[in-house]
């Protein structure tokens, strides 16, 4: 898996009526070479496998969890590929952990300006918000979503 890590997702991947997965354990597929994913997971009929990943025989609407980089979903998606459907699950970029000390530091600096009165609690979130955005923490846009209740939030999007 020679993806990089920022840009590996989650996929759901169902087994198609027929194709080259159908009757082939994972470990014989070579699935993990062959198309550069791990499978962390294989659904049947609504209950999990609980056999070694490895050695599961693959059955036509088996739903497999898995970890794939950013080509797997436009590879998959192809006909002779052995698979019926490919979903990438939202939001399931891994965290970026590198950038969680630059913004422990600016939201402590954030606080010492307003507490220590150099500056109005807006002026110092309005300004620590640019940095975070120039440091790619943050990015300009939003999201909203709808709950089942119906009330409308927002989301800011980490990307």
């Amino acid at each position: 898996m020679n993806a990089n890590e920022q840009e590996r997702r989650l996929i759901q991947a169902v087994v198609a009526k027929t194709g080259p997965l159908v009757g082939k354990s994972i470990r014989d597929i070579k699935f993990r070479t062959r198309y550069n994913a791990v499978v962390l997971a294989v659904h049947r009929e609504g209950v999990r496998v609980h056999a070694r990943i490895g050695d599961v025989v693959l059955h036509p609407g088996d739903v497999l969890l898995l970890d794939a980089g950013p080509d797997f979903h436009r590879e998959a998606s192809h006909g002779g590929s052995g698979f019926a459907l490919v979903s990438v699950l939202e939001d399931s970029a891994p965290p970026r952990l590198r950038l969680l000390v630059p913004v422990l530091f600016i939201a402590v600096a954030m606080i010492i300006s307003y507490t220590a009165g150099l500056t109005e609690l807006i002026v110092a979130a309005l300004f620590a918000a640019g940095i975070m955005m120039c440091v790619g923490a943050l990015s300009g846009t939003c999201r909203f979503h709808y709950s089942r209740a119906g009330s409308r939030a927002a989301t800011a999007s980490a990307r």
